[in-house]
């Protein structure tokens, strides 16, 4: 746990230093009666970010990267455009999910995801997609959430659903309601 959390300060340092250089006070030239001026303005603007984290023997566990990262610390929240996890399990196979957008709430350590979210599960003998609206990551907890339709799509299957919970340290996953499956006849 320490491990992580020293993982994230050092990720996010480059970030946190922009907050400090940046001081930027971009509300105080707006007229009052101007529309523009309710709008929240970033406190810091980083370009492809990226950030790893790797397990005791070199190998990357981790990685988030973004088309661009906006910060806002009125809101202790980070907004990232494109979103790619990449969460390598101890088998050597990963899970990359995308998204078109994303906020990161660093008290909880908690991604949202929304905008045809996509998790992908690169293996060779079961290869595995799952698309849905949104979905919550747990980065402490490697667990994953939404309770927006589901479909799981792999060879010869298909399952459907409302809600979906999935543990990547333990390797369960639970469809939660009107689950529907098709499988092919081999």
């Amino acid at each position: 746990m320490k491990n992580r959390l020293a993982f994230y300060l050092l990720g996010l340092s480059p970030i946190l230093l922009a907050f400090f250089v940046w001081d930027l006070d971009l509300g105080s030239n707006s007229q009052p009666n101007d529309p523009l001026s309710n709008r929240l303005v970033p406190d810091a603007i980083v370009i492809n970010p990226s950030m790893s984290q790797y397990n005791l023997y070199g190998k990357v566990e981790q990685r988030i990267e973004g088309a661009q990262l906006l910060s806002f610390n009125t809101e202790d929240r980070l907004e990232i455009t494109e979103p790619n996890f990449i969460f390598a399990e101890s088998s050597g196979e990963q899970w990359d999910i995308y998204a078109r957008h994303g906020n990161f709430f660093q008290d909880l350590n908690l991604f949202q995801l929304e905008g045809e979210v996509k998790m992908i599960r690169l293996a060779e003998d079961l290869p595995l997609s799952l698309s849905t609206s949104s979905m919550n990551i747990d980065l402490d907890d490697r667990t994953l959430l939404t309770r927006s339709s589901i479909l799981i799509e792999s060879p010869g299957h298909r399952i459907s659903g409302n809600g979906f919970r999935a543990d990547l340290n333990n390797n369960r996953f639970e469809i939660i309601g009107n689950v529907a499956a098709r499988h092919d006849s081999i």
